[in-house]
């Protein structure tokens, strides 16, 4: 009876015969053709598993399940079942990612009764091998749990797209299996969302395992040794066929740059750190090589990685480099099966080895295509490693083209059930023409960051935050805070300049969020253009132009004025003398010194950014000193009754309101806080520098965010002593503090000041007229504005043309327009621009990201929009829908605020409470509706707005508010500069950007490929290499 159980036992080794038992001498005493005929068996068991040319999977993701329990520890595999299936998974899963080099691997190990991850979904070969070289000590104890590992997989496998395969292979030594619960629910569960499962069991068969695989369609097999066991392993490796049932989506993938290190660049010494590696150390050899400058940067996110492909774990674009897209690309469309002819002398020779067709070859394969004949060698070669018939390659290009060969073009590839479709490829010129407006007014700039900059980077921390204190604190400390206290708000104007600096503040914050997404030159221009689009981007862009010349024009016609004050205005008195200028939209006289001090400056800019920048700090450092003094002696003379002075001691014949602290009332405030709005306009100039800054991504937020800190106490000091030392209707709206210190008898402080304001104001002066010419740069470098402002000159590295000529219209509209005009029309400017940059940060907030195109997406009907509305289903992720009814909202917030301005124009009577009441009820319903849409958390960026939407709502309401504060001549002038704006783009720009010549260069293919096993159809869009990088 034992021996009958031993016999039973050890029955399956004569199921699988022994190579050396096949080997016999034939008549000659020789085994030559003993081993042809054991070699010609293998060929043609390798054909016999060729699948017959139907199309394949491209994109895999599969679990593999390791049993851990004590049944691998058993011997019967050499050294033991675990170990040995260690060295074979390490062979699986190098060849597996050679054959499928775009897809994702994952390994869970079962062990007393637990399921744990050894490592998640990846395409990295390395670390899966890495982590199976580190269980091979692992102690082997307790039963597995079948149930749990199966659950854990799905887990994961039911987020995949279904565009993708979703598989677990399952390597079973145990009989056994210790579960929670009933495992035929889980099996259900992963037939219901196409999980195929394949078991290969190192023991017997097992019944439920049986009934799994057949349920899922998978593949069940019980080894019989180690040759046998790795032939059912690796026939894993080919992927599955493609079925018709697969669901319909874009294959989005991202082409990264590589960068490599070079020790002769300074730059080369700064290491990172690849998001593969974020658990590396320094301690080892290994690890230092990891973290280093050189990797593969995400096209999307920045995001650092060594090794490819990978799916980024910042925003989950699959990274591929063009050779693993071409080695995928014969998956999805197989070569057909050679047709097996009999050798009757129809060739000699073999088309692809050009071998001599030998007697013993009984039969030859012909490609059913070019009818070429192959060798049984060639056939398998072709097949399995070149994918490409020689003989059909050698067709002539024109008889390719007719069969839909376009093996020069990186393709996405998109499964199709479309009855119709049109099968047409589109010439450059053709789609250019065809583009519609809407189209080419909406397209967006690629945000490739890695694209070298022709600008020198040269700016730290320190400089960008001078640069940004410099700009802004200059004409609002020493001429805007008297003005606006003598003409509009009396000592209230410390709350004009706290309103101004809360506006600005959010304005900032919006700003800083959009350098942390698009470091590059341009400041809110190119944010946009990457963000929302072109024609936005070019409205902002020509209105960000208007701000800079004006505040340029601005800052210089206050430095005159403040200089000519010191001197009796001995200079206005001179020209307005000799030539005035009687025209009631310009200024009394022509002011040349203005005209000669832009100038100057424009030619200090143009020698060199680290030269005019050294030059800014210490102009800078000068105006804080100032700032100090001042603050020091005017709080030394303060007298707090200045600010509760009653109506009937204002002096006859002086126009000073009603007395008290706000003697013009709120309208005064809120007039006077649309005056000092441009006190905090500047802070923005920061931001063109994305491209001559040292980290942008991290310096440019800080800066701006730590400017308008220090902007704000210096506003706030100053005008409280002004307004403390002097009444309200005595102060000098053109030399407030060298007035107000001569009036107290400080003449020493009063000349201190003086010297000090005029330096500050050259600072102001510089900073203000720093960004401009890299807004024209960047709109000249994008075609929207004429080419010679993308010019740089060759030594300095600065924008020359572009700093001459922005020079020279600031200082042309310095010269004829008066300070008042130059500074409403730069504030309603720069409020459009900070509305816009405020709506842009609420879209993108919601707006779904490309990773998510396809994802999560609902079906419109009138039912599930109201019901998303208020988000019912809590809906966790942005799709195209949410993203609308943010769209939509942003819309209708915007069009509600300036209902809303306009309304607060007039006085309240009943009826304008009533549609107070109802446009008050809408605007927090909008806000409602937004703040219950899912946001998008995949974007990862240095800074982000707080509290969005509620920031930027309060941000879009403040700006619009002051806009309207403005008066109507301000408006036309603003309207006529737009319409100027207008016509340069659609008569120059539309045609000439940048932009639209790579979408000309892109060049689309559709056509359809029917597979022999269904009518799935395939749509193919091939992008020219020329654009691939721009494209992602």
């Amino acid at each position: 009876m034992a021996d009958e159980d031993e016999v039973k036992e050890y029955r399956w080794e004569t199921g699988y015969e022994k190579t050396w038992e096949e080997i016999r001498e034939d008549e000659s005493g020789l085994i030559a053709s003993s081993i042809h005929d054991i070699i010609q068996k293998a060929k043609r068991k390798r054909q016999e598993l060729k699948k017959s040319g139907s199309r394949l999977g491209m994109m895999r993701h599969i679990y593999i399940i390791i049993d851990c329990s004590d049944a691998m520890s058993i011997p019967d595999l050499k050294p033991t079942r675990f170990l040995n299936t260690i060295k074979m998974l390490q062979l699986f899963i190098e060849e597996f990612f050679d054959q499928n080099p775009i897809s994702q691997l994952g390994i869970i190990l079962l062990k007393n009764k637990r399921a744990e991850k050894l490592s998640d979904l990846a395409g990295n070969y390395k670390n899966h091998v890495k982590m199976l070289q580190g269980i091979s000590k692992m102690t082997l104890t307790g039963e597995p749990s079948i149930q749990n590992g199966l659950e854990m997989a799905l887990q994961t496998l039911k987020m995949i797209p279904a565009h993708a395969s979703r598989e677990v292979l399952m390597i079973l030594g145990s009989l056994t299996t210790c579960d929670p619960g009933d495992i035929s629910e889980t099996i259900q569960s992963l037939k219901q969302e196409n999980v195929r499962c394949s078991v290969i069991s190192l023991s017997a068969e097992t019944r439920i395992m049986r009934y799994m695989t057949t349920e899922t369609q998978g593949i069940y097999s019980a080894i019989l040794d180690e040759t046998h066991y790795k032939d059912q392993l690796f026939q894993h490796i080919e992927p599955l066929q493609a079925t018709v049932s697969q669901e319909c989506s874009l294959i989005k993938m991202g082409f990264p740059h590589g960068i490599v290190h070079d020790a002769n660049k300074k730059e080369a010494s700064m290491m990172s750190l690849c998001m593969c590696h974020l658990d590396a150390t320094t301690t080892t050899q290994e690890n230092k090589r990891q973290i280093s400058i050189s990797g593969y940067y995400c096209p999307q996110c920045q995001a650092k990685y060594c090794e490819l492909p990978v799916e980024c774990v910042v925003c989950g674009l699959t990274l591929v480099l063009a050779p693993h897209l071409a080695r995928s690309y014969h998956h999805l469309f197989p070569i057909a099966n050679f047709i097996e002819v009999p050798n009757s002398n129809q060739a000699s020779h073999c088309f692809g080895c050009q071998k001599q067709f030998q007697n013993s070859d009984k039969n030859l394969y012909k490609c059913p295509r070019c009818e070429k004949l192959y060798c049984i060698d060639c056939d398998i070669f072709i097949h399995d490693t070149l994918h490409t018939c020689v003989g059909c390659s050698a067709l002539p290009q024109k008889t390719q083209k007719n069969n839909n060969y376009d093996g020069n073009n990186i393709i996405r590839i998109r499964h199709s059930s479309l009855n119709k479709y049109i099968s047409k490829k589109f010439d450059s010129n053709n789609k250019a023409f065809a583009m519609s407006l809407w189209t080419a007014l909406t397209r967006k700039k690629r945000n490739n960051t890695s694209e070298e900059t022709k600008l020198a980077r040269v700016l730290n921390l320190f400089d960008l935050t001078f640069l940004g204190v410099g700009a802004t604190l200059g004409l609002g400390v020493y001429v805007l805070a008297g003005s606006v206290a003598y003409e509009q708000a009396g000592p209230a104007v410390t709350i004009s300049f706290l309103i101004a600096a809360i506006a600005s503040a959010f304005a900032g914050l919006c700003y800083a969020e959009f350098a942390a997404r698009v470091p590059r030159a341009g400041s809110a221009y190119v944010y946009s253009y990457v963000s929302v689009g072109e024609f936005v981007a070019f409205t902002i862009g020509w209105n960000l132009i208007l701000e800079y010349v004006i505040g340029t024009s601005s800052v210089a016609r206050g430095l005159s004025g403040y200089i000519d004050a010191l001197f009796d205005n001995k200079m206005g008195t001179f020209w307005r003398s000799i030539m005035p200028m009687d025209i009631e939209f310009l200024a009394e006289y022509p002011d040349f010194f203005s005209f000669v001090i832009v100038m100057i400056l424009a030619i200090l800019l143009s020698i060199g950014v680290k030269e005019s920048t050294f030059l800014n700090n210490i102009f800078t450092a000068v105006n804080l000193t100032t700032v100090c003094i001042v603050l020091i002696a005017g709080g030394m003379n303060i007298n707090t009754k200045n600010w509760a002075i009653k109506k009937e001691d204002i002096p006859e014949g002086i126009d000073g309101g009603n007395g008290g602290f706000m003697p013009y009332g709120i309208a005064g405030i809120m007039a006077g806080a649309a005056k000092c709005f441009y006190g905090f306009v500047g802070f923005d100039c920061v931001a063109t520098t994305g491209e001559e800054a040292k980290n942008p991504k991290r310096n440019i937020p800080l800066a701006i965010v730590i400017s308008l800190v220090i902007i704000f106490f210096a506003y706030f000091g100053i005008s409280t002593v002004l307004t403390m030392m002097l009444p309200y209707y005595e102060q000098d709206p053109i030399a407030p503090f060298p007035s107000a210190f001569d009036a107290i008898g400080w003449i020493t402080v009063k000349w201190i000041v003086s010297v000090g304001a005029v330096f500050a104001l050259c600072t102001s002066l510089l900073g203000a007229l720093f960004p401009l010419p890299r807004v024209l740069y960047a709109m000249g470098n994008d075609g929207l504005l004429y080419k010679t402002m993308k010019r740089v000159h060759p030594k300095t590295k600065t924008p020359f043309i572009a700093t001459m000529l922005s020079g020279f219209l600031a200082a042309l509209m310095a010269t004829i327009f008066n300070l008042h005009q130059l500074i409403d029309m730069m504030s309603i400017g720069t409020l459009l621009a900070y509305t816009i940059v405020a709506i842009c940060v609420l879209i993108l907030h919601y707006e779904i990201v490309p990773e998510q195109i396809g994802e999560n997406e609902m079906k419109f009907t009138v039912s599930s929009a109201v019901s998303q509305l208020a988000n019912i289903k809590f809906c966790k992720d942005p799709n195209t829908m949410t993203s609308n009814i943010v769209k939509f909202c942003v819309s209708a917030f915007c069009v509600l605020c300036v209902a809303l301005c306009a309304l607060l124009k007039y006085d309240l009577t009943f009826i304008n409470v009533v549609l107070l009441a109802i446009i008050c009820a809408g605007i927090l319903l909008t806000i409602f509706v937004m703040m219950r849409q899912p946001k998008d958390t995949i974007t990862e960026l240095t800074f982000k707005v707080p509290c969005v939407p509620l920031l930027p709502c309060l941000s879009i309401f403040i700006n619009l508010y002051l806009m309207f504060q403005l008066d109507g001549a301000t408006w036309i002038r603003f309207g006529v500069w737009v319409a100027i704006g207008y016509l340069i783009y659609f008569t120059y720009g539309i045609k000439k950007s940048e932009e639209g010549k790579l979408e000309k260069e892109e060049k689309s293919v559709e056509y359809k490929k029917e597979s022999k096993n269904g009518d799935a159809s395939v749509k193919v869009e091939a992008i020219s290499t020329k654009s691939v990088q721009s494209k992602f």
